[in-house]
């Protein structure tokens, strides 16, 4: 199937340890579509963000909008719990305000959902990549930056797997899964995340189903990545 390997809404990850401030998505004027077609191509696929005591900790943008950012990786969100965790290691216990973080999952396909409402209880929900994949897929792209709000996704155009064909948001495994069956670097493409969806959902309100389209699923990962989950369900205390 071939694949857009443009890039259409918004994203760029800016995560600092110590001053977490990333830019937001951009306003999404399509219509919010119901979750019944997309949760077989979601594959029970989990999010991830950090909590504090089950409450989600948030970002305040600079329209001092309150955002709750999502992770389709489990790594991302335990390298940030880990950075935030080492920023405070050294303040008086009194300073430290991440003592009880953690990371918590919500499945995505929800996130999505919440992703495309605007503000839901006042606050914006994102879904993020990692600065490691948003570069390899600007290089993969040959793109100089990506629009805000963009959310890069991987997949190789021949590779079928249980016959279907898997996105990947992270660039390791679609790599992984690739060399597997003999694929090389250069048969990864990149394509958006939100872009694929609209596909998705244009395909499933069509009489006559696109037989790639109805192939398409993201890929859960491996590990920790494995399995539905609960919203809301407390993953792991560092």
């Amino acid at each position: 199937m071939k694949l857009s390997n443009t890039f259409t809404n918004a994203q760029r990850l800016s995560l600092l340890i110590e001053d977490i401030s990333p830019l937001i998505l951009s306003p999404v004027s399509s219509p919010v579509p119901s979750p019944d077609p997309l949760l077989r191509y979601f594959n029970d696929l989990p999010s991830y963000t950090l909590t504090i005591n089950s409450t989600p900790i948030t970002v305040v943008n600079d329209r001092a909008e309150i955002e709750s950012i999502y992770f389709p990786s489990y790594g991302v969100a335990e390298s940030l719990l880990r950075g935030i965790k080492k920023s405070e290691s050294s303040k008086p216990s009194k300073d430290k305000i991440y003592t009880d973080a953690q990371i918590s999952s919500k499945p995505l396909s929800t996130v999505y959902l919440l992703s495309l409402q605007g503000k839901v209880n006042g606050q914006k929900y994102l879904i993020q990549n990692s600065d490691d994949n948003i570069s390899v897929a600007k290089k993969i792209g040959k793109l100089e930056t990506l629009k805000l709000g963009s959310v890069p996704i991987f997949y190789i155009e021949e590779m079928l797997i249980d016959s279907y064909q898997y996105l990947f948001f992270d660039y390791t495994d679609v790599m992984r899964e690739g060399k597997k069956i003999g694929f090389k670097d250069e048969d990864v493409k990149v394509t958006e995340f939100y872009k694929v969806v609209e596909e998705i959902i244009k395909n499933d309100e069509k009489e006559k189903k696109d037989a790639d389209i109805e192939r398409l699923r993201i890929w859960k990962g491996r590990g920790r990545d494995v399995g539905s989950v609960k919203d809301g369900e407390r993953i792991v205390v560092l």
